[in-house]
Formats: structure tokens, sequence, C-alpha cells
């Protein structure tokens, strides 16, 4: 598996794919209608095109590549963006009243992991373990901190982080989900 930055038009557009495969449709609480069993997890937020060039401008995305096709990604998402994509919203108002080490949130210097997703093919085989150290590698320069928030109805995906050293710093509840914020000091 070779692991490298986002590049080109075609990796963006891999990437919406393999998102496509593994999205959780609002409303839909069977995950067997689309082949995917609940264990396996699931990404959230569907992106567009343009969205996953803008988040990626400044740090691209991390890509996992076995030689014919990417099969796991993590997408870098700037807190100048946080807007835009409005699933994340009461994260980061949330963020706005949270303190870690002894800072508030505005004091600290962090990024947000977008979304990490690896196709079924590879899973268990420490490929977001790995996109994470990657990711991390490209930005610890700039940053201390990274933080995500995961679905508490999405278990591997929590399971995973846990074991890559995220710790879960709140907890809350929007309409339709109960979602955990978490963080992790940089580098892993």
């Amino acid at each position: 598996m070779i692991y490298r930055p986002a590049e080109t038009k075609n990796d963006l557009e891999q990437i919406l794919s393999l998102q496509s495969l593994n999205i959780k449709k609002k409303g839909n609480v069977s995950f067997k209608n689309r082949n995917i069993d609940e264990e396996d997890g699931f990404v959230t937020v569907k992106h567009t095109l343009s969205m996953l060039y803008k988040m990626g401008n400044v740090y691209p995305h991390v890509v996992a590549s076995d030689n014919e096709s990417i099969q796991g990604y993590a997408l870098v998402l700037l807190k100048e963006l946080c807007s835009e994509v409005p699933v994340l919203i009461p994260m980061f108002d949330r963020l706005q009243a949270l303190s870690f080490d002894g800072d508030t949130f505005n004091k600290l210097n962090y990024f947000i992991m977008g979304q990490i997703c690896v196709s079924k093919a590879y899973r268990g085989q420490k490929v977001a373990t790995q996109l994470y150290h990657t990711l991390s590698d490209q930005m610890s320069k700039d940053f201390d901190y990274m933080v995500t928030e995961v679905s508490e109805h999405n278990k591997p995906s929590m399971k995973m982080h846990l074991n890559v050293g995220f710790e879960i710093i709140d907890t809350y509840r929007t309409a339709d989900e109960e979602w955990n914020i978490l963080i992790i000091k940089l580098p892993i």
C-alpha cells in the first residue's frame, strides 16, 4: 500500500467513489439495504468535487493506494471552512465552549480531520492507522492537534480512533445522532 497526498482530479474522483460506497444516508437506519454491515462502519458527509478541491487547497488530503486505485483516504478540513460543512457546525459550536490542555479551543492550534474511509477489502489491515500517521507527518509541521468527530453508532470507527490514540473530549446529541468529539496531539 502506498500512502501519499491526493494530487490529481482522478484522486479526488476516486475519493468520492469510495465515499459513495460507504455513506450513511439520512434516515437510513438499515445498512443491510446498502450491502454495508453495521460492523463495517460508515461515513456521514457527502462531499462534492469542488468542496474536496477547496478543503485540500492548502494541505492535501491523504490517500492509500494499491497501485491500481485508491483504497482509503483521510480528508483535511481547516477551521476556516467549517461553516461550509453543515453537519459539522454543531461540533464547531461545541468546541468554542471547550478547553484542552489548559487552553480554550480558540487558543489551540488544530485542524479537523474531515473524514476517513477505507475500502472493505482492506479493513482490519491497519490502513486507517497508517493514513493517520501519514496525515500527522504532513500536518504536525503547522499544527499541534488533530480534531474529529465520530457518531456513537459507528462502533468500528470509534474503536479505531481510540486505538490510534485519540481521546474523547465531549459528547453531544443532534436531532438524529449522538457524536463524540475526539482529539490527538501531533505528531502521532
